[in-house]
């Protein structure tokens, strides 16, 4: 069997991809530009400015020195304000500190607000 010749050019590139590949530079150039975060949902990252998907907020940038926070929820209690909202009601889904009769937005956030289900 004869090897087959690969050019010298295509050699070249695929050394140097190695290169910048073991010293961690093909990712720095791919990640180089301002990305951004909800302030609210820090698991949502987006690589423009603009609004969040999930809650309308302006997205904010994110700093070099900084990875946003991830946060868990917390497991809902016994108390949890959620619960306390008599059915057919309507209140904030981030938090139930608002409740009023009707369909509106939150005066906090500007979220629409939830209807209690039965």
């Amino acid at each position: 069997m004869t090897a087959k010749k690969v050019p010298v050019p295509t050699l070249l590139a695929l050394a140097l991809a190695a290169v910048l590949a073991a010293c961690g530079m093909a990712d720095r150039d791919q990640t180089a530009g301002q990305r951004y975060h909800c302030p609210m949902h820090t698991t949502y990252i987006s690589d423009e400015p603009g609004d969040c998907p999930i809650c309308g907020m302006a997205l904010v940038p994110i700093k070099d020195d900084q990875a946003p926070a991830v946060s868990s929820p917390k497991p809902a209690a016994d108390g949890d304000k959620i619960a306390q909202v008599e059915p057919g009601r309507f209140y904030c889904p981030m938090g139930a500190e608002h409740v009023q009769d009707g369909p509106g937005n939150c005066p906090k956030c500007g979220m629409p607000l939830v209807q209690k289900q039965e």
